[in-house]
């Protein structure tokens, strides 16, 4: 009975053990990080398949009438069409950012292949630019970047209380005018005939450029 009861014993230790190394294959299987892909080695085989995929915006982010962003990325050994949903804080990244998208692939025969991403994540960001040194040249074309500008204060406009609109700032030069939005409470002490360097980002609300504020507005000791 000894010897009967020890082979028992044994066997059901060795189920138990295969079992449970069963169940931890399953939960790793399950579980595991996507797999980082490379653009260039993408397959029709990889079709539906999770990836996580990092590369560099070749142009800037453009929002779609469906509500998704699209994006186009390079990560050196080709190109991807990426389409993600729009971020909680509406941001649309700038040609030149690098990204890191995680999602479906739907990889056709040829040429046809794009990700259908759950979530983007911002790496890294292009420095601050200045479009050719005057208000007048930040244009619909800058749609979505990010840029920094230096003008003369010509209006400062407060929303009435409760509003949900924006405090806006008009700066002027001598090519034009560029309306400077932003929600910050209490907004920035500034006078009319300051001379100030903001820093936001482009957009186009009912066919007027405007720039959203991104940060703090540094009032210049001369001229802009």
């Amino acid at each position: 009975m000894t010897v009967h009861a020890g082979r028992r014993r044994w066997k059901i230790i060795r189920f138990l053990a295969a079992a449970g190394l069963t169940a931890l294959l399953l939960v790793y299987i399950i579980f595991r990080p996507p797999h980082s892909a490379a653009i260039g080695s993408i397959k029709p085989y990889m079709n539906f398949r999770t990836v996580r995929i990092e590369g560099e915006l070749v142009q800037p982010g453009r929002r779609l009438s469906s509500g998704a962003v699209f994006y186009r990325i390079d990560d050196g050994t080709g190109r991807l069409a990426v389409f993600a949903p729009l971020p909680k804080d509406g941001r649309l990244y700038r040609a030149g950012s690098r990204i890191r998208a995680l999602g479906s692939l739907r990889a056709g025969i040829g040429s046809d292949k794009s990700l259908q991403a759950v979530a983007v994540e911002l790496l890294a960001e292009p420095a601050l630019d200045h479009p050719g040194g005057r208000l007048a040249s930040v244009g619909p074309q800058h749609e979505g970047e990010l840029v920094t500008v230096r003008g003369t204060v010509q209006r400062l406009w407060s929303p009435k209380a409760g509003s949900r609109a924006p405090y806006k700032i008009v700066l002027q030069d001598s090519s034009g005018r560029l309306d400077v939005i932003h929600w910050q409470d209490p907004p920035p002490t500034l006078q009319v005939g300051d001379a100030v360097e903001a820093a936001g980002r482009v957009q186009v609300y009912r066919g007027r450029v405007e720039l959203r504020l991104s940060g703090a507005v540094q009032v210049l000791d001369g001229p802009p």
